[in-house]
């Protein structure tokens, strides 16, 4: 409703523009947050980001059509989806590093720091529930009542962290300011920082096949209504939040980056045969198996996270792997949009 008439090259261009150059904006507010991270607190990014996606969220539902603001109406969708961006990014890793930093004993560790990943698929699950309801009921403005729904989510959870109390080890940090790390451990920080980032490459293009490309499938091939792609979309996430609880329950056991180890081989061989499936027959169950296999075996390095999160120093943990995540995530998605 706020994009221009579709020509030949638009419906190309508006998914790129909506979706993955937003995301490509993430790095400049991520040194931001980074640094209110490492001298501010955890609990003041996870209070502000929160309010942050809560406005941008309201906003969204509010936005005129094109035919009434024309480019406007264009242009503040794409603000809106650069603040949720912003949101998102210091939401996620900053829940991550507060989580590593409240619980420092292994193994619980690894289930408590899992929790997060999977409360956000569970997140993604009902919305992409409240999404079909919603779209089936009014297929017209349903999604505006899923915008209304999350902005109010978002809001009450806003005033709720406001409640939680800074970690031991930042607020000891804060008052016995340690030495600048030596050459050695900067070394290593910086190895460990590169090595984060190829990392989080893998996410974004499992999760761009998975939900972008592999919706696009469903809809071109199989020939499935909106709705229906949605619900499709929350039976990979039901999957997807099981898998990352066993995974945790696994490194009670077992070390966690044999886990990974493992996930990554397996990758290796499952991944081609899908997409070979997939170029053969492409039906729903194929498509459906295919987004499966991606999203399991690369979309996240849980349980190691906690592992990756202590590796960084205290004093640039929050800035370091924030922006990791944010530089890799915005090269990959500018990548896949333009594949797209």
């Amino acid at each position: 409703m706020s994009c221009p008439r579709p020509t030949q090259w638009w419906p190309k261009c508006w998914p790129f523009l909506l979706f993955h150059r937003p995301l490509s904006f993430v790095p400049l507010p991520r040194i931001f947050g980074g640094y209110i991270g490492d001298n501010f607190g955890r609990v003041v990014v996870l209070t502000y980001t929160t309010m942050i996606m809560a406005i941008s969220c309201l906003l969204i539902a509010n936005i005129p059509s094109f035919a009434e603001w024309g480019y406007y109406a264009t242009m503040l969708i794409i603000g809106c989806r650069i603040l949720q961006g912003f949101s998102s990014a210091g939401e996620a890793k900053g829940a991550e590093i507060f989580v590593a930093e409240v619980v420092p004993h292994f193994p619980k560790i690894f289930l408590a720091s899992a929790m997060i990943p999977i409360t956000c698929d569970m997140g993604g699950l009902l919305a992409t529930l409240l999404g079909s309801l919603c779209l089936s009921i009014d297929p017209v403005n349903g999604w505006k009542t899923c915008f209304y729904i999350g902005a109010a989510t978002a809001f009450s959870s806003s005033i709720s962290r406001r409640k939680l109390k800074e970690t031991k080890e930042f607020l000891d940090h804060l008052k016995n300011k340690k030495p600048k790390p030596k050459i050695w451990e900067r070394y290593f920080e910086r190895r460990n920082f590169l090595a984060l980032m190829g990392l989080n490459m893998i996410c974004p293009t499992a999760f761009y096949f998975a939900y972008s490309y592999g919706s696009d499938l469903l809809k071109d091939k199989v020939g499935l209504p909106a709705n229906m792609i949605l619900f499709n979309n929350s039976m990979l996430l039901l999957i997807e939040v099981f898998f990352l609880w066993g995974c945790a329950r696994l490194a009670y056991h077992f070390d966690p980056f044999r886990i990974l180890k493992v996930r990554t081989l397996a990758s290796f061989v499952l991944v081609p045969l899908c997409f070979i499936l997939l170029w053969v027959n492409p039906t729903h169950a194929a498509i459906f198996l295919a987004q499966l296999v991606v999203l399991l075996s690369t979309a996240s390095f849980d349980p190691a996270t906690p592992v990756v999160i202590r590796s960084f120093g205290i004093q640039s943990r929050f800035s370091r792997y924030s922006k990791a995540w944010a530089f890799a995530k915005a090269f990959m998605y500018l990548s896949t949009g333009y594949l797209t």
